[in-house]
């Protein structure tokens, strides 16, 4: 079938058509992918598993760590060449993977309840999920070229097409104008933010770590209109990643700066660390001297040189021998209001390591997390009030013959519980500023915030 002009107007559309009670959508190299309904799934908690299949639901103990559970749950997915959606949690990785973290944990056990620091500094943040993922009923690849449907019951797919015919070619919103509700981005947080850096500045130049990423939450006073926002805010972003996230009890759209891994059917792996950021949209002039800053300021230098670093020793620990290599170092990414310091490493994985297994190395993502991951993860959890969930941890696409695609869950806007906000971060060393790594933040948040659509547009 012929792709439609507007691929991301047609992708948020069919978000916005509501067709099913779930939906995530993905956009990568130029194509969008719409993944509506569940056909079966998988939501991994700290201390149980909920899987369905259709309208049967089964609930059991978590006996195994995550990425365990999570890897033979989706082994058994009752679809020939199934292709999932979802998202895991910050916490995802805090136990176990080649190289990866952990908290102490052990089959019983739920995982944050480990006997060592790490472990005690999360411990009441168990409610949350650590992972969710769905197989959809009916899947589109949408390119201006080509529309791709994928679906296992030819009625449903047809129901799709039929509303695909229907959409409004600017997508949700598109041709509206509306006044945007307001939303004060620099005064929530501003104080207990910047003493958490100065603690963190403290503890980095005793030698307890080397960086740690410290973010803070600032909470949207409206309902939000997920698939118009996801579409405005597309316009005025260029990420590597976009993805919204409509999914029971976590929803989410974002537009993601970095990928945590790209892992090819053929067990080839990349991950594209970005650390390192300065102002975008100032103006040529100002653009190009904030450009030269990120190559010429010692601390943004610095950072993402050990985040490449810590990148590459968590590939050497996973990959075949001699495989590890840097393909790009410090060149310049514009996303959105900001600019960063970007590389990209890559590897082949061992024959006996999996996909989730790569991911767990690599998550959480040493650009959100911190150097050493433990230390940093512990550091997040005593100076940050409440437990990250989504944010930095990451969007999946991922298939049965091995591929998998992992966005980095930053410039997101959160939904759960009947709360809203956004949430931002800055990398801290031992040179940061505590008035510049607060004003880092409110320049990530001018990525997504501007940007936000009222659930009930005000004319």
């Amino acid at each position: 079938m012929t792709g439609p002009a507007d691929p991301a107007a047609c992708a948020t559309g069919l978000a916005a058509a509501r067709l099913f009670d779930q939906c995530v959508l993905y956009e990568r190299d130029g194509a969008w992918w719409y993944a509506g309904g569940a056909l079966c799934g998988v939501t991994l908690h700290r201390d149980r598993v909920v899987v369905h299949y259709g309208n049967r639901q089964t609930n059991r103990p978590v006996t195994r760590s995550p990425v365990v559970e999570l890897s033979q749950l989706a082994a058994t997915f009752p679809v020939d060449d199934w292709r999932a959606y979802g998202w895991v949690a910050f916490e995802f990785a805090t136990d176990v993977g080649p190289g990866g973290l952990s908290t102490g944990w052990h089959p019983g056990q739920g995982v944050g309840e480990g006997g060592d620091a790490a472990g005690r500094a999360v411990r009441h943040r168990t409610a949350a999920p650590l992972a969710q993922l769905i197989v959809p009923e009916v899947e589109i690849r949408i390119t201006p070229r080509r529309l791709d449907v994928r679906g296992t019951d030819e009625a449903t797919v047809a129901r799709v097409l039929a509303a695909v015919e229907r959409l409004p070619a600017d997508g949700p919103g598109g041709g509206e104008r509306y006044q945007p509700g307001p939303l004060d981005v620099v005064t929530p947080g501003a104080d207990a933010y910047q003493q958490a850096v100065a603690t963190a500045v403290e503890r980095i130049q005793a030698g307890r770590l080397a960086k740690v990423v410290l973010s803070r939450r600032v909470p949207v006073p409206f309902a939000v209109d997920l698939a118009a926002t996801c579409l405005r805010g597309r316009r005025a972003n260029s990420p590597a990643r976009t993805f919204l996230v409509d999914l029971p009890g976590t929803r989410a759209v974002g537009f993601s700066p970095e990928t945590v891994a790209e892992i090819g059917a053929d067990g080839e792996v990349s991950s594209q660390p970005l650390a390192g950021t300065r102002p975008l949209g100032r103006g040529v002039e100002q653009d190009a001297l904030a450009r030269a800053e990120l190559w010429s300021d010692a601390k943004e230098v610095f950072e993402h040189a050990v985040s490449v670093r810590a990148v590459t020793d968590d590939l050497a620990g996973i990959c075949a021998s001699d495989s590890v290599v840097v393909r790009r170092f410090m060149d310049v990414e514009a996303r959105g209001s900001v600019q960063h310091l970007a590389s990209r490493v890559a590897g082949r994985l061992r024959p006996d390591v999996t996909n989730w297994e790569a991911l767990a190395a690599l998550s959480p993502a040493i650009t959100a997390s911190g150097i050493p991951r433990r230390v940093a993860y512990q550091t997040v959890a005593e100076l940050e009030p409440t437990g990250r969930g989504l944010y930095a941890g990451a969007v999946v696409q991922v298939g049965q013959d091995g591929f998998l695609d992992a966005a980095l869950a930053l410039r997101c806007l959160h939904t759960h519980g009947g709360r809203t906000w956004l949430q931002a971060g800055a990398g801290v060393v031992a040179d940061s500023r505590p008035l510049r790594e607060y004003a880092e933040t409110c320049e990530k948040f001018a990525s997504i915030a501007p940007h936000l659509v009222p659930a009930h547009r005000r004319q």
